[in-house]
């Protein structure tokens, strides 16, 4: 299963561009992991047959979600302990996805890449259609015979 979120925006964003001594690349895979299981938790009830997303099946919304969770855990890594740096820093990044998290699994946000696969959410816009137009007798579908000789004399047959 491939984490969701981008490393390399885990790693500027709002860090700036550390180095690798300084945010190890350890650090943010494991962020990533955490914040991916994290977000299949809150997704498997909703699209029970989609989740875990496959590689490149992953919708934008919850790579940003899952962007935002790491990097959260990489700052809180980072500088730890408490202080209001900390609890902004968790309201930004956390409190917020984990509020999106919320409403996707209650049904009250959606995730517009995935609600046309899910047959069960697919509903028939044909019932009750009439056509604008008139359909005609089975005669008038008919080639004309001489459409049919002008074409066999094009072809010069």
């Amino acid at each position: 299963m491939p984490n969701y979120g981008s490393s390399g925006d885990c790693r500027t964003l709002e860090l700036g561009s550390p180095s690798e001594s300084e945010v190890s690349g350890a650090l943010i895979t494991t962020s990533l992991t955490r914040a991916t299981n994290i977000i299949n938790s809150y997704l498997e009830r909703p699209y029970p047959e989609l989740v875990p997303f496959a590689a490149g099946d992953v919708p934008a919304m919850i790579d940003d979600i899952a962007t935002a969770i790491a990097t959260y855990f990489v700052k809180r890594a980072r500088f730890p302990g408490p202080g209001p740096l900390a609890e902004q820093t968790k309201a930004d990044y956390y409190d917020k996805s984990i509020e999106d998290l919320k409403a996707i699994s209650k049904g009250e946000l959606k995730l517009p890449e995935l609600t046309s696969k899910i047959k069960r959410d697919i509903k028939s816009t044909q019932s009750g259609y009439a056509p604008i137009f008139g359909v005609s007798d089975t005669e008038n579908s008919v080639v004309s015979p001489t459409r049919l000789d002008d074409e066999a004399d094009d072809r010069n047959e």
